[in-house]
């Protein structure tokens, strides 16, 4: 790994010997902005887990990271949808720079310079650097202009820094000079307003030709008596007097605001008192017989925290469901505070147990320091934080079932009825993303054999079991020849990946389930703020994968139904199988539209991302 330290921010050049570990350690040593250059054989990031690995360690150092990658789309797409600004090369960022701190500059100077004569300030050079640099300058295509800000911000100065243009020019006081002649961006001590002002001369404005001079701001002089007009002056004094105080108040408001800098946009606005969140994600020892796996780690990530009580340590813990009265609690362990934030990881239990499937609160006690407790104290005294997954349940449309926020996240990812009586158990999301691993595979394995030994036979097996997992094994029969035996294990294969049987098909279709949870969980109370968008981009790829699998559906059942002769003449053949491969394939891991260049996700992105949705906030404990 290449380092390069450019003052401002450093440059870490990602080569294809870096390992994800080495790249985290080396971030993580860091106290300014990083800019990452991944090479085109690097080996990391690569995954959606490498980047959401970099986002926590952004997070938790607050530290910004910054792309900059020339050669790779897939890369690019990842590392924006994780929140990463991206360049596609240094002179692009660099230029970015350039936009972003001129563009302060003309916020910040604009209003201030309207209480003076500008032709004082101006130069033909200044205003040339002050034109607006085009935005395909600045960030790759199709990257939203809202962005521009935020990708050049981290290497601003500070606003306290920046002189306003009006102080710089006020004559010398008495009061010693700067240590430093050079112009410089440290502001100069303001002078309290509530002293008396020495009296200061009139500015002498400087011969400039008309094409650079500035119309200065008309001098409002107190209106001469008129020699023998009585009724009109005191209406006349009275409304320039309103018009001088409200001169004054805006020009003192504008002071004032530009004085203090532009206010920090609030992290999160529908929820003051949030001091972070937990998030459940997945170590992926699966296994078929079990829901292990799943859910089984913690990640904790809180900030202005006050440190524990002398003698005193904060323990975190995961409780039952409130509503069932459930006792069972989880020790995650001790939280250690670090100027006001936490970042704490469970690795789970030696069983990978799913911690969602049992658990829906979280809880920070604080208690004794030198006896570690084994439960949370019952006492209110110590709660300090806490969170919980809503049990409130709401009526579907559909059976007149009713289910909580925590029940559409369970179906998704720990245990769904339906699946638990077919003893299969984990939720929907991991066995949609396993059944489509098994099209793939299946689709793949035909153009092998077909190139070498042109057998109909096993063509015909391969596409029977694909359209087995595709129908479901209740309704596969109508698109298999007469007396086909079925080949999938039916336990498996009893529902099936598309809906194949209208709306009113029983048993739902895992795409008709999945889209029924994820819109359950928008219509549930204590939905999160961000869940809308990360929903909508769910909805998007179910309908991206639904539209690929019916493309694959389309194609087996034309091939199934070829007589050998048929099968053997030609192309056609090749050809049904290569498009069943390529759409197969696009429903695993996705496609890019060579269109737009947008990335149109598959079951991958949705398995990894669809894990996001267990994330629950945390606040400030109050007793009920």
């Amino acid at each position: 790994m290449k380092y390069s330290d450019n003052g401002d921010f450093c440059v870490l050049y990602i080569e294809a010997t870096d390992e994800k570990a080495e790249l985290l350690q080396v971030i993580s040593e860091q106290q300014k902005p990083v800019v990452l250059v991944p090479g085109n054989q690097a080996k990391v990031p690569r995954s959606p887990d490498d980047f959401s690995s970099l986002r926590h360690l952004k997070r938790q150092l607050n530290v910004p990271l910054v792309f900059v990658i020339p050669h790779s789309g897939h890369l690019t797409q990842l590392a924006s949808r994780f929140g990463f600004p991206v360049y596609l090369s240094m002179d692009a960022l660099a230029n970015a720079l350039a936009a972003g701190q001129l563009t302060r500059q003309r916020l910040i100077s604009g209003p201030l310079r309207s209480t003076g004569p500008l032709n004082q300030y101006r130069s033909p050079r200044r205003e040339r650097d002050s034109e607006p640099l085009k935005a395909e300058t600045l960030v790759p295509a199709g990257f939203p202009s809202t962005d521009e800000i935020e990708e050049v911000a981290f290497v601003e100065p500070p606003y306290e820094e920046e002189p306003p243009p009006m102080i710089q020019k006020i004559p010398p006081r008495s009061d010693p000079p700067s240590k430093s002649a050079a112009p410089s961006r440290a502001r100069r001590p303001i002078e309290p307003l509530d002293e008396p002002l020495p009296r200061r001369p009139q500015p002498r404005i400087p011969r400039q030709p008309p094409a650079e001079q500035t119309q200065p701001m008309p001098t409002i002089r107190p209106p001469s008596r008129p020699p023998s007009v009585r009724g009109g002056s005191q209406p006349f004094r009275l409304f320039m007097i309103l018009f001088v105080i409200a001169l004054t108040i805006a020009g003192l408001g504008s002071f004032l605001f530009f004085y203090n800098g532009f206010p920090d946009t609030p992290a999160s606005p529908a929820a003051p008192q949030r001091v972070g969140h937990i998030s459940f994600i997945s170590s992926r020892q699966l296994s078929e017989r079990s829901n292990q796996g799943i859910s089984d780690q913690i990640v904790v990530e809180l900030s202005n925290m006050p440190a524990p009580a002398p003698g005193k340590r904060y323990y975190a813990w995961l409780l039952g469901d409130k509503n069932n009265g459930d006792n069972r609690t989880v020790r995650l362990g001790v939280l250690d505070i670090k100027d006001g934030k936490t970042r704490f990881f469970y690795k789970g239990d030696q069983n990978h147990t799913n911690l969602l499937a049992f658990t829906s609160r979280f809880l920070i006690t604080e208690e004794d320091a030198t006896v570690a407790p084994v439960a949370p104290s019952p006492s209110f005294d110590t709660w300090r934080y806490y969170g919980e997954f809503s049990q409130v349940p709401i009526k579907l449309p559909q059976e007149g079932k009713e289910y909580s926020y925590l029940d559409h996240l369970r179906h998704l990812l720990a245990s769904d009825p339906t699946l638990d009586k077919l003893e299969l158990p984990g939720g929907l999301n991991v066995w949609f993303y396993r059944n489509i691993s098994k099209i793939m595979e299946w689709s793949t394995s035909m153009r092998d054999s077909w190139e070498a030994r042109q057998d109909p036979d096993f063509i015909r097996r391969q596409t029977a079991r694909i359209l087995q997992y595709l129908d479901g094994s209740l309704f596969v029969k109508r698109d298999l020849p007469s007396n086909a035996p079925l080949l999938v294990d039916e336990r498996l294969s009893h529902i099936g990946l598309l809906e194949v049987a209208g709306p009113t098909q029983d048993p739902p279709c895992f795409f008709t389930h999945m889209m029924t949870h994820l819109n359950g969980l928008l219509q549930s109370p204590g939905a999160a703020s961000t869940l809308r968008k990360d929903a909508a981009a769910m909805v998007a790829a179910l309908n991206n994968i639904n539209g690929w699998l019916q493309q694959v559906r389309t194609d087996a059942k034309t091939l199934i139904n070829m007589k050998d002769g048929q099968m053997k003449q030609g192309n056609t053949t090749l050809s049904l199988i290569n498009n069943m491969i390529a759409n197969a394939t696009n429903a695993y891991s996705g496609q890019q539209d060579p269109a737009s260049g947008e990335m149109k996700q598959g079951v991958t992105w949705l398995y990894n991302n669809m894990q996001s949705l267990a994330t629950m906030d945390i606040a400030p404990y109050k007793a009920q």
